[in-house]
C-alpha cells in the first residue's frame, strides 16, 4: 500500500529529534553546575560536626536534669523521713522559750538587767580597749618601720657616693671610650660633609652618647679632684695622693653616716614595734572568740536569790 502524500509531507516537515548520542558537552544549559562530590561530602561533615554538638549540649543538660532529679528525691526523702521530728522539736523549743521568757521577765527587775548590762559591758570595753591600743601599736610600727627604711635608702646612697668615688678610673676610662667612639662618629661625618648628622652627634643625641653630654658627665665624675684641671700641671705621685685622700675622705664622710644613721638600732626598734602589734592583735583576737565565756564569768558574780530555796 502506497504512503498518503499528505502525511509524508507532514512527517518532512517536523524537526528531527536529537538522539542521545548526537549530545555535546558544549551544548551543556550554561545554568547546570557540575555536581562536586568532594564539597557536598564536606558540607555533609560539617553539618554532622554541628548536630554532634547538638547532640551533646542535651546530652550534658539532660545529665544536669539527671542530677538534679536525683539529688531532689534524694533530700526530699531525706526531710520527709526527718520532718515529724523538726516539727515537733521546733514547737517544743517554742514553747520552752516563750515559757522561760515569762519566767526570767518576772524575775529580772530593772535594776538587775542594768546590773547583766554593765557586766556585759566590761568585757565588751576590754575588747574596745585593746582596738584602740592595736591602732596605736600598729602607728608606732608604722612610723619605726618609715624610720628604718629611710635610714636604710640614706645609707644606700652614702654607699654609692663611696663606691662611685673608689670607681673614679673605670668611669673616666668607660667616659672617654664613648667619647672617642663618637668622635670618630663624627670625624667620619665629616669627609662626607654630613653636618646635620655631626650636629646631632655633637650634642643633639641625648644624655647617653652626645659629646658635649658626655664630657659634662665626665666633668661631673672629676670635679673633686684638682688633679683633672686643666690649669693645673700635676704629677703622677701627687695625683695619686690625692686620689688616695679622696677615697679616704669619703670612706669617713660613709662611717659618719653609718653612726648617724645607726641602721641596726632602728631595725631592732621595727621589729620590737611589729611584734608588739603582732601580740595586740593576738590578744584582741583572743577576747572576741572567749566574748561569750568571759561575760558568762562575769555574771556569775552578780549576787542573786535561789528561787528554789523559797
Amino acid at each position: 500500500m502506497s504512503e498518503d502524500p499528505k502525511e509524508k509531507n507532514q512527517k518532512q516537515k517536523e524537526p528531527r529529534k536529537k538522539k542521545t548520542d548526537d549530545f555535546k558537552p558544549s551544548e551543556a544549559p550554561e545554568n547546570e553546575t557540575p555536581v562536586n562530590i568532594e564539597e557536598l561530602i564536606k558540607q555533609l561533615k560539617e553539618k554532622l560536626a554541628q548536630k554532634n554538638e547538638e547532640i551533646s549540649l542535651i546530652e550534658k543538660e539532660l545529665d544536669s536534669l539527671k542530677k538534679m532529679s536525683e539529688e531532689s528525691n534524694k533530700t526530699s526523702e531525706s526531710f520527709g523521713r526527718a520532718f515529724e521530728k523538726l516539727k515537733k522539736d521546733i514547737l517544743e523549743i517554742q514553747g520552752y522559750y516563750d515559757k522561760k521568757g515569762s519566767m526570767i521577765d518576772a524575775v529580772i527587775d530593772d535594776k538587775k538587767k542594768k546590773e547583766i548590762e554593765e557586766k556585759i559591758g566590761e568585757v565588751d570595753q576590754e575588747i574596745e580597749e585593746e582596738k584602740g591600743n592595736i591602732g596605736n601599736l600598729e602607728n608606732d610600727f608604722k612610723k619605726a618601720k618609715k624610720a628604718y627604711e629611710t635610714a636604710e635608702g640614706e645609707l644606700k646612697t652614702a654607699q654609692e657616693t663611696y663606691d662611685s668615688a673608689k670607681n673614679v678610673q673605670k668611669e673616666v676610662e668607660n667616659i672617654l671610650k664613648k667619647l672617642d667612639n663618637t668622635r670618630k662618629s663624627i670625624e667620619k661625618e665629616e669627609e662626607n660633609s654630613n653636618y646635620p648628622v655631626m650636629y646631632f652627634l655633637f650634642d643633639a643625641e641625648g644624655k647617653e652618647t652626645g659629646l658635649g653630654s658626655l664630657i659634662k658627665k665626665m666633668n661631673g665624675v672629676t670635679k673633686d679632684l684638682d688633679c683633672f684641671s686643666p690649669d693645673k700641671k700635676v704629677g703622677v705621685e701627687e695625683a695619686v695622693e690625692e686620689f688616695k685622700q679622696y677615697i679616704q675622705d669619703k670612706w669617713a664622710e660613709l662611717q659618719k653616716k653609718v653612726e648617724a644613721l645607726n641602721l641596726e638600732k632602728k631595725k631592732e626598734a621595727m621589729e620590737t614595734a611589729k611584734t608588739a602589734y603582732e601580740e595586740s592583735q593576738e590578744t584582741l583576737e583572743e577576747l572576741q572568740s572567749a566574748r561569750r565565756s568571759n561575760i558568762l564569768e562575769k555574771l556569775k558574780e552578780i549576787k542573786f536569790k535561789n528561787l528554789k530555796e523559797e
